[in-house]
């Protein structure tokens, strides 16, 4: 035999060594057993056959041929046997189909034997047996020929050994229907005797081209199935069937066999429980045939379907790359293409290898793989040893996929592949680089929109006020008389139904009378004035523009004035700790205003530069302005034809709540929202406290005035405007401040809105312009330039400075605080000194606070460095108009100016403004930087540039700005005009609002009584008690029938030719009332100069003031000691206080009371911190001024070392006598102190209050637990580790999944723990609310100790390895619950701190979420795994040493949190009255919901398959792990230190740069969920999956900034209270958004047409039209991803809470 497959002859020397040997003798023949039987002679050789050495020799084949494959079997020729006759062909051959579409009934056969055959034997031997169902006649032989073969076509072939044909018999078949046909060949015989010995069965199939019994690959049908009434019917086309049975449900079941019939009705009932989830009725019919004894034959046929023929309903694969069928969310059902294939598009990592299975990836089903690899399927059951399974190896370049084919028809498959690696390459460059690009290109064009400095042409552009437009198209006025005529005659008008009408607008016969009450006041005609700034010189131009109304002036004597005497009235009685005072009371009238002057030593314990209280939270201020507002309701119920009460600010505003349940209309001006009037309601005691001072019921404190921990005056008054108004009627003084208020102070959130109500210039008393002149056609005024060098020469040389008159003399002059920006100044301009000698600085004001006094010892050294350049003079001094005059620019860096009338003074006298473009500045022509971020390295760069680019003006430019400047209008006429519309609209909503309860004339008395509230103790609501049968005496100054009640104009004009003189705040300007920049100067209407003596700052506040009330107590007439007072009648069924005490008495017999605490402050009492600081000044130099002798970042050192040794002092004096008192001068911290400068930027840590209120907690003694947690860890108190630990935990429910023993969730377990997520967010939530913080931080922990309790307990002892699936759903159930509380841990974290700078809130945010990354990457190594384990799999024995000191810990913390935080978590919680009101007031707060929305229900679903990804990549896993450290530690590292650098400088960077990311978070889904990361060919040296796992944590990374940026857009837009909420609103939301994403979102489970895969796309074979990215579907999620941040940027803009 050969293996060659060639024909070759083989020629042996048999006289050589090698030869082929035969057993028998040399020259014996032998024959060839088989075909073609040929004989041989044997040679002989040199081996002798008997091995004697002598002949016989054994025969030796000397030469054979032998064929391809060939074998011959050589026998001794005597012993040949001639074979017997053999069948060797059929024709047409065996079971050949004969097609008969024609209904041909005859067919030609032939017969082949290898010898000649007898004719008649073969004839007569041959029998037929047709099968056709029942159809056509029996067939018959006819037409026989018999003879020799002579066609060549007829030969067997060359197969070696096969007998070949000699004889054919050929016949034909005649009547020969459709079927089966049996042709038997029983045992012919030859011409020669012999015969075949066998009995031969040959089939022939003949049909038309549908019989399936004929063309079995014919199987396809959908005509054969009808559907007629109701009945599916099949017609049977498989003629040659004897039997048959049929499916309904693809083979799953089958009915019984029945005897063949040609239709069938089906019995649809038989397949009532089968799972028919295929669209259409699909058939399966097998056929049984006696003829071929075998059951193959299956013919399928479908009703309602148009789709390719199918024989299954559906092919899946499993394999690696879904987790062996785990992972439910790829794509891996094959579909049914256009070419009647199977198809499924793989991206894998290759190579790779799957399974297919129809009915499921669970189902213990056969699985069909190709275990020989012959390209067709093979079907096996799921326990075969037998690797069956289709390997694919990786696809060739440029191709990045494959397409796996299957043919249902003869189970074959194919692959084809797909895909672009260019496509790879493009995806991967554009995910890498946009979301960086995107997130600078954001930065940069904010910064270019936002920091640009703008150079103010032109000055005020804006429209005029529509009334005052009207009247003034009709007829122009010359002057304010001519416009109040006007007024006059519109109040003329006489109404038809008087006495049906309250009062003003509606009855137009009565005059608007409106009250005013304000600690500063001018008094006209007794010449009288109590530091005029802003807020009263406001409200003195109210008294003189506003003459068309009657005025009710409520005033308090001040110390150091003398009053003339004014007309008695009676005392007013106020309640104060449930005890009657009296409180006298004068008044004066003059023209239309009438002073109601209060006198009582609580108020005379002021001057009258120094009006308010030095505090705001202490025990004598409440008592302060209790009295105050007591006194103002009174007022209101003595002169009740008051038609509007107008509050200035915050010190009157609770008066109205003593009205109620009459609603008096109100209107509100802002002048400075940022100070409020606060004390502290955050324990009981403190809330008995305050409401027992104000006289005001628990009801009525919660409803209008607690802001969160706070007793809040301004929050009382926007309640009460909201509620009775509509929030109609709150304005800010400028056209920015109102807004900007509303969008910075929580406790104005409780309105809709705030309006604008812009100041006027006092002196600007003209009419209004019929043909105003445009600022464009100005040309300089070449008169006053003129006398242009004069004046600065004269400003010069009372400067005692150079007198050059091509000098740039740069004025500043103010008070000298961190508010105006005198620091920015010292600071920058040592460098401006040396770069330009051009310039020279005159600054001149009063010392405020610490920031002015270092500024003093700067400008000081500056004068030294620079003489005759510079001049500093920190004091009170009058100046001369020509310092104004002559200046040319007029320096106003601040860092609030609600309006800034400053800069109009300057500007109208020449002097061009240089500053800040915020609140009310930047209005006059000049140069104005943008205050986006409130550090001072931002100030100073602004600011630096404003003066350069001011330097760069020509001479000729400045003379235009100065022409421009000098006719820049604020007039009154329309601010008149604008009060008077406000009031209108005020009263109007008040009225429609309060019908009944409207406040009318007849609700005063003269005589009322105020009530007491109940003990502390009752807390009961109290009726407000009215009267409505006292009768108002008639008064002078409401007579306005005989005069008009209007002063002369010349009352308006202001005595500019004398100097102008500065009031000061001693106080910081934090803690104490400060208006606007209008007390920069005195402004026109003063003509008061001096300076008062105060008590220094530093002392202590309390004892001061019992000093000075006990020392004025001797000096001015007390109402309980005065003999007056002894005449007095007992207004109320209850005593008065006795002579012997006074409302001053107070503060000594409350000496306990929780609010009077002496508190530590950073106030530099003993100078050595000045003193350090004037050492440094040594080496000042124009490099070192902004940087190591920045005066701001001098002082935050500085205070951060003072705080850090109070709080090493407090906790080794609580350490060392174990009962430490909280209230001490030790235990507060740095934030919390008065006379401390403001560090950074404010966060709204404590429900966004002023930091005047951000005090400690009462006395509470510290225990060894909270000793402890004090201490600190670089910074950070171990408490609020914990915290963020809790934080960290709380990442996801999903972990739990994980550590349970599965990495995936079915839907009920997602529903139910959606379910138990979503109701506990909203326990903790209401847990939040209703206990103090410390259970809403502790209780938690126990949740997570016992869920990895319950994870390890099944490691431990196999008896409960049954209950492993029950304990593990109790922990994830538990775990939960517990990571539903991550927003407080969030929201809560750093209580004790009042605020910290931005880039600290960055550095903390930053270590919590790279610590939690970390933490969820190891967690899903472990569930990675699991991959290849049942969900029965019970863990390791040694997870229990992993999650048992885990479960531990957790308990631990528990324990500790609950004992050892400190004071701030045990607080009474926050109430705010309204608080859901304020909060969707907030448009962020609404957008940040609506995110979360659009955030979880596209991204929610292939959450899971994300973060799989990290771990599936075929690389070592250790290497994933460097490159996960890497990423998470070195690269977010980075990260942190390079954000937190630039927040310093740039607060709102790390917010604008993380929305400007875009979606990172989609890019890495897109990513890490479509397959594009599993292959990626391009790499270098097998890079790939390198790259691939690199580019995803790149995003991870990028996503985990964006959330800490969008976590401090709510810390930097919200409140803390607001975001605690927020959050759990957020949690709630989104757990029940998850829920609905499962069932309805297209990736539900997977990434579905939401992350297409772009591997199996091949662009230029497919084209555009073919792409993943047309579908719809696709552009929707990614929309709503970066609509998300669209509105974060658009809102966040709007709502900064710490931007100016």
């Amino acid at each position: 035999m050969t293996n060659e497959n060639a024909t070759k002859t083989w020629e042996f020397d048999c006289q050589g060594p090698q030869w082929i040997s035969a057993p028998y003798q040399a020259g014996t023949v032998v024959r060839n057993l088989l075909y073609p039987f040929e004989n041989y002679t044997l040679q002989e050789s040199l081996s002798p056959y008997f091995n004697n050495g002598m002949a016989p020799y054994f025969g030796c084949m000397g030469s054979i041929t032998m064929d391809p494959y060939g074998f011959k079997v050589l026998v001794l020729d005597t012993d040949w046997t001639q074979t017997p006759p053999a069948l060797t062909g059929f024709v047409p051959g065996h079971d050949a189909r004969v097609l008969a579409d024609d209904g041909t009934t005859a067919v030609n056969v032939s017969l082949k034997f290898s010898v000649e055959m007898d004719c008649g034997g073969v004839t007569n031997s041959v029998s037929l047996n047709m099968s056709s169902s029942g159809h056509g006649s029996s067939p018959s032989i006819t037409n026989v020929v018999c003879g020799p073969a002579t066609d060549s076509g007829l030969a067997t072939g060359s197969v070696s050994g096969a007998a070949q044909t000699v004889w054919v018999w050929n016949a034909t078949v005649t009547d020969f229907p459709d079927g089966v046909l049996v042709l038997t060949v029983n045992n012919p015989s030859s011409s020669g005797g012999l015969s075949t010995g066998a009995v031969d069965h040959l089939l022939l199939r003949k049909g038309r081209s549908g019989n399936v019994m004929v063309f079995p690959m014919n199987d396809y049908n959908s005509s054969a199935l009808t559907f007629d009434h109701g009945q599916f019917t099949y017609t049977h086309s498989a003629y040659g069937a004897d039997m048959f049975r049929y499916s309904m449900d693809f083979g799953q079941t089958w009915t019984n066999w029945t005897n063949w019939e040609d239709s069938t009705t089906l019995n649809m009932s038989f397949f009532a429980s089968s799972n028919t989830f295929w669209k259409g009725t699909h058939i399966m019919v097998q056929y049984w045939s006696e003829a071929t004894m075998t059951t193959e034959n299956i013919a399928h046929a479908d009703w309602g379907y148009s789709g390719s023929p199918r024989r299954v309903p559906q092919f899946l694969a499993r394999g690696a790359f879904n987790q062996w069928g785990n992972d439910r969310g790829l794509d891996s059902q094959f579909v049914l293409n256009s070419d009647g294939k199977w198809e499924l598009r793989l991206m894998a990592s290759w190579p790779s290898y799957i399974q297919l299975n129809v009915w499921g990836l669970d189902v213990p089903d056969y699985y069909y793989g190709d275990a020989d690899n012959d390209g067709v399927l093979d079907r096996l059951p799921p326990n075969t040893e037998s690797p069956n399974y289709v390997n694919m190896s990786a696809p060739p370049s440029p191709y990045l996929s494959w397409s796996i084919l299957v043919d249902d028809l003869t189970m074959t498959w194919s692959l084809q592949p797909r895909g672009a690696a260019a496509i790879s390459m493009i995806v991967y460059g554009l995910l890498v680089s946009i979301p960086i690009f995107t997130a600078s290109l954001a930065v940069g064009i904010f910064m270019l929109t936002f920091y640009g400095i703008e150079h103010n042409k032109y000055g005020v552009t804006k429209l005029s006020y529509l009334p005052v437009f009207l009247s003034r198209k009709k007829s122009p006025l010359r002057d304010l008389d001519e416009e109040l005529a006007v007024v006059d005659q519109k109040l003329a008008v006489h109404s038809q139904d008087v006495d049906k009408m309250i009062g003003w607008p509606e009855n137009k016969q009565k005059r608007r009378t409106v009250m005013i009450a304000t600690l500063e006041y001018e008094i006209m005609g007794w010449n009288i004035k109590v530091k005029i700034g802003g807020l009263g010189v406001m409200s003195s131009l109210m008294g003189k523009a506003m003459t068309d109304v009657d005025l009710i002036w409520v005033v308090p004597k001040v110390k150091d004035l003398e009053y003339p005497s004014g007309d008695p009235d009676e005392p007013i009685e106020v309640v104060i700790f449930r005890e009657s005072y009296l409180i006298n009371v004068e008044t004066y009238v003059v023209d239309h205003i009438t002073y109601v002057i209060l006198d009582s030593p609580v108020f005379r314990s002021q001057t009258k530069a120094d009006p308010y209280p030095a505090r705001m939270d202490d025990l004598s201020s409440a008592i302060f302005y209790s009295a105050w507002n007591q006194a103002i309701a009174a007022t209101i119920r003595r002169y009740p034809m008051i038609d509007v009460y107008h509050i200035n600010d915050y010190h009157g505003a609770l008066a109205p709540t003593y009205l109620l349940p009459k609603v008096i209309p109100v209107s509100l001006s802002l002048h400075n929202a940022e100070f409020q009037g606060l004390w502290p309601l955050r324990t009981k005691e403190e809330t008995r406290e305050v409401c027992s001072a104000f006289n005001v019921s628990k009801e009525i404190c919660k409803k209008y005035v607690q802001f969160g921990n706070t007793f809040n005056l301004l929050h009382a008054a926007a309640a009460f405007i909201s509620l009775h108004q509509k929030s109609v009627g709150v304005a800010g003084v400028s056209d920015k401040y109102g807004k900007r208020s509303w969008a910075r102070y929580p406790a104005l959130w409780t309105l809709k809105h705030v309006d604008s109500l812009p100041n006027p210039d006092p002196t600007d008393i003209a009419a209004l312009d019929a043909n105003p002149v445009k600022a464009r056609g100005i040309k300089a005024d070449h008169k006053a330039d003129a006398a242009r060098p004069e004046l600065k020469r004269q400003a010069q040389e009372w400067a005692g400075i150079d007198e050059d008159p091509d000098s740039n003399l740069f004025v500043f002059v103010g008070r000298w605080s961190k508010q105006k920006g005198i620091d920015l100044i010292a600071d920058v301009m040592p460098g401006l000194l040396e770069a330009d000698e051009s310039i020279q600085l005159v600054t001149v004001g009063p010392v405020i606070d610490l920031y002015g006094r270092l500024a003093a010892e700067k400008l000081t050294r500056l004068m030294d460095m620079y003489p005759g350049r510079v001049y500093s003079k920190p004091e009170f001094t009058a100046l001369p108009p020509y310092l104004f005059s002559g200046a040319d620019f007029a320096l106003i860096p601040s860092r609030d100016e609600p309006f800034g009338l400053v800069a109009v003074e300057f500007g109208r006298k020449g002097a061009l403004g240089v500053g800040s473009r915020l609140g009310g500045l930047g209005l006059m022509p000049g140069w104005w930087f943008p205050v986006e971020s409130s550090s001072t390295s931002h100030m100073l760069s602004q600011l630096n540039k404003t003066i350069k680019m001011a330097l760069r003006s020509t001479d000729k430019e400045r003379a235009v700005l100065r022409a421009r400047s000098a006719l820049q209008r604020f007039p009154v006429v329309e601010w008149r005009q604008r009060i008077e519309d406000f009031h209108r609209r005020s009263i109007t909503m008040s009225r429609n609002l309060a019908g009944e309860n409207a406040w009318r004339p007849t609700d005063g008395d003269l005589y009322y009584e105020p009530q007491p509230v109940p003990d502390a103790e009752e807390w009961h609501a109290q009726e407000e008690s009215t009267s409505d049968v006292g009768m108002m005496r008639g008064r002078s100054g409401f007579d306005s029938s005989g005069s008009s009640g209007r002063a002369s104009v010349e009352a308006l004009v202001p005595v500019t030719n004398e100097p102008i003189d500065l009031f000061s705040d001693p106080r910081d300007h934090r803690f104490s009332y400060a208006s606007d920049a209008e007390e920069d100067l005195t402004t026109a209407l003063d003509g008061v100069s001096g300076a008062e003596t105060h008590p220094t700052e530093y002392e202590n506040f309390l004892e001061r003031v019992n000093r000075m009330v006990a020392r004025d107590r001797r000096r001015i007439p007390d109402p309980f000691l005065d003999g007056a007072s002894t005449s007095m009648s007992r207004l109320g069924g209850h005593s008065r206080t006795g002579s012997s005490e006074s409302i001053a008495s107070i503060v000594e017999s409350k000496s306990d009371s929780p609010l009077n605490k002496v508190i530590a402050s950073f106030t530099d009492a003993d100078g050595s911190v000045t003193a350090n600081f004037v050492r440094r000044l040594e080496t000042l130099n124009a490099k070192n001024s902004e940087h190591g002798l920045s005066i701001e970042k001098y002082l935050m050192r500085s205070e951060e070392a003072f705080f850090d040794k109070v709080r090493r002092k407090r906790i080794s004096s609580a350490s060392a006598s174990k009962s430490s008192i909280w209230g001490s001068s030790d235990s507060l911290n740095k934030y919390s102190q008065p006379g401390t400068p403001e560090t950074g930027t404010m966060t709204p840590a404590e429900y966004g209050q002023p930091s005047a209120l951000l005090r400690t907690a009462p006395e509470f003694p510290m225990n060894r637990i909270q000793i402890a947690l004090a201490r600190e860890i670089k910074g950070w108190p171990l408490y609020t580790i914990m915290i963020a630990l809790g934080q960290m935990l709380s990442a996801t429910s999903f972990q739990m999944t994980l550590l349970s023993g599965r990495n995936w969730q079915s839907n009920t377990q997602l529903y139910i723990i959606g379910g138990i997520f979503l109701l506990s967010s909203a326990i903790w939530y209401g847990l939040c609310r209703i206990r103090p913080a410390r259970y809403a931080l502790s209780l938690p922990w126990p949740f997570f100790g016992v869920a990895f309790f319950l994870i390890g307990l099944p490691s431990i002892t196999g008896s409960l390895h049954p209950l492993h699936t029950i304990l593990s759903s109790v922990a994830t159930w538990c775990y939960a619950a517990a990571s539903a509380a991550g927003f407080s841990f969030f929201a809560l974290n750093f209580g004790e701190e009042a605020g910290a700078a931005t880039q600290v809130w960055v550095y903390r945010a930053c270590i919590v979420q790279g610590s939690q990354q970390v933490w969820v990457a190891a967690l899903w190594y472990w569930g990675f795994t699991l991959n290849d384990h049942s969900p029965s799999y019970v863990a390791p024995w040694w997870l229990t040493i992993i999650v048992w000191p885990l479960s531990m810990m957790c308990f631990l913390f528990a324990f500790l949190l609950y004992r050892g935080l400190p004071e701030f978590y045990r607080q009474t919680p926050p109430k705010v009255s309204h608080f859901l009101t304020t909060l969707f007031r907030r448009k962020l707060v609404i957008w940040f919901l609506i995110s979360e929305v659009l955030r979880d229900y596209w991204l929610s679903g292939p959450y899971g398959l994300n973060w799989t990804y990290l771990w599936s990549v075929n690389i070592p896993k250790l290497h994933i792990l460097f490159l996960v450290l890497g990423f998470f530690i070195v690269v977010w590292g980075l990260c942190l230190v390079v954000l937190s650098h630039f927040s310093k400088t740039h607060t709102w960077l790390l917010p604008v740069f993380a929305v400007g990311l875009g979606a990172p978070r989609w890019c890495q889904m897109l990513w890490g969920t479509s397959s594009l990361a599993t292959y990626v060919p391009w790499g270098p040296h097998s890079s790939g999956p390198y790259l691939s796992i690199s580019l995803w944590l790149w995003l991870a990374v990028l996503d985990a900034i964006q959330g800490v940026g969008l976590g401090m857009i709510l810390l930097q837009t919200l409140s803390r209270l607001h975001v605690l909420a927020t959050l759990s609103f957020s949690q709630i939301l989104g757990s029940a958004v998850v829920m609905l994403a499962r069932a309805t979102s297209p990736d539900g489970v997977g990434p579905g047409s939401v992350f297409p895969n772009f591997g199996t796309w091949d662009p230029w074979t497919e084209g555009w039209g073919n792409s993943p990215v047309v579908q719809p579907v696709f552009w929707v999620a990614l929309g709503c991803q970066l609509i998300i941040v669209v509105g974060y940027f658009w809102f966040y803009r709007r709502e900064e809470l710490s931007r100016p």
